[in-house]
């Protein structure tokens, strides 16, 4: 029998149909365990609950804070705005030539839509306005670290993000 070239498989992998092996999840049991560890560790990072392990609020640092009850629903509301305003204010300004002008591959020779244009503006206008308001109830550098960097705050900084957020909540036409 002739010397096979090559490195030996493993035998009874699952693979894809070009021959290399899946990378994929196959077994649904496999998942679920990977859920629980994920799970237990933020249970056990953030002090949760399993109950509050699960909520999509957890994932952030001001979701863990409205979960633990330290924000009203409408102070976590205007928080959550400001973070969609933040990301797409970033979006626009840092948008790739290609993205801009709709036609990726042309090499740069069209101009940027009228409604890229107008989304864009529209997008740092609101973002503008956000700031203005967290500047006003001085606390643009606490929303800033809590919201957009998604770091950790002290009681001192929980306080202050709260008068911002409130005052936000109260500019967007919240309690």
């Amino acid at each position: 029998m002739p010397h096979k070239r090559g490195r030996p498989r493993k035998p009874a992998v699952p693979r894809t149909p070009s021959g290399y092996i899946s990378r994929a999840i196959v077994d649904p049991t496999e998942t679920e365990r990977i859920m629980e560890t994920a799970l237990a560790y933020r249970q056990h990072q953030y002090g949760l609950t399993y109950a509050q392990a699960r909520d999509q609020k957890a994932e952030s640092e001001l979701g863990r804070l409205a979960l633990a009850g330290r924000l009203s629903p409408a102070q976590y509301t205007a928080g959550v705005a400001y973070r969609e305003c933040s990301i797409a204010a970033r979006m626009a300004l840092e948008a790739p030539d290609s993205l801009v002008r709709g036609n990726p591959g042309s090499g740069g020779h069209n101009v940027p839509s009228e409604a890229w244009i107008a989304s864009a503006v529209a997008a740092v206008a609101r973002w503008e306005v956000m700031k203005e308001w967290a500047k006003k109830a001085h606390a643009k550098r606490v929303l800033d670290w809590l919201i957009v960097e998604d770091k950790p705050c002290n009681s001192w900084q929980v306080f202050k993000a709260r008068g911002g957020l409130s005052y936000i909540a109260k500019r967007m036409g919240g309690n």
